[in-house]
């Protein structure tokens, strides 16, 4: 992208040297008419790579943020169940768990599958 865009510049800039090369000083009015419509046509193709790059750009913003999301999501539930296996008052909140005598136990029937 990078390298089409200078390009792009590139021959913008050397555009009105190469119409001053193939018309003669006569057609000024001429000259000036394709002058306009060279950079006319060049910034709608530059507007166009900018307004892709745009949406490009929103576009995978959107799923880092959704991605962010769910893995802070993951992180607080997991956070949860681990201040939940060393606290026996937060592991009610999990539901009804017959309290084994086993702590091992108690821990692998919190733990999520």
């Amino acid at each position: 992208m990078l390298l089409i865009a200078v390009v792009a510049v590139a021959l913008i800039g050397i555009s009105p040297i190469a119409l001053g090369i193939f018309h003669s000083a006569t057609r000024a009015r001429e000259r000036l008419s394709f002058i306009h419509q060279t950079y006319g046509a060049a910034s709608a193709i530059i507007s166009v790579l900018a307004l892709v790059g745009i949406v490009l750009t929103l576009n995978y913003q959107a799923r880092q943020t959704k991605l962010a999301r769910e893995q802070a999501q993951g992180q607080a539930v997991s956070d949860l169940l681990k201040m939940a296996m060393n606290d026996p008052d937060l592991a009610e909140c999990e539901g009804p768990i017959t309290p084994p005598e086993d702590p091992k136990i108690r821990k692998q029937l919190l733990t999520p599958t």
